[in-house]
């Protein structure tokens, strides 16, 4: 009996771990901007802070894979779609902002 608990305990561990890893991803549409923050929507509006050592850059959803990925910040605009990656060090400050730039903008209503 005491396998079983020990096996189902495990078992239950290995499926929040995944989970706890992703829970650090924010991906939706920008709704507003400023200089130290962007406001994503997804499930709800989520705002994320940002600083001088936060990483801009493309998130290539289409051919050519090989373009470079670099991208300035007043790149971002509202209506953007974005995946933020926020630290684990600084917490709610994205260490790492993904914008798709091959993707029109739609301003959320």
């Amino acid at each position: 009996m005491s396998k079983r608990i020990t096996f189902l305990a495990l078992f239950v561990a290995a499926l929040t771990v995944p989970a706890v890893a992703n829970a650090r991803t924010i991906t939706g549409r920008v709704t507003s901007l400023s200089p130290t923050s962007i406001s994503v929507f997804d499930k709800g509006v989520v705002t994320v802070g940002t600083d001088s050592r936060t990483t801009f850059s493309k998130l290539i959803t289409q051919r050519p894979w090989q373009e470079g990925t670099s991208l300035p910040p007043n790149a971002l605009r509202v209506g953007s779609y974005v995946s933020l990656h926020v630290s684990h060090s600084r917490a709610g400050v994205a260490h790492w902002v993904q914008v798709a730039t091959d993707l029109r903008p739609r301003v959320p209503r």
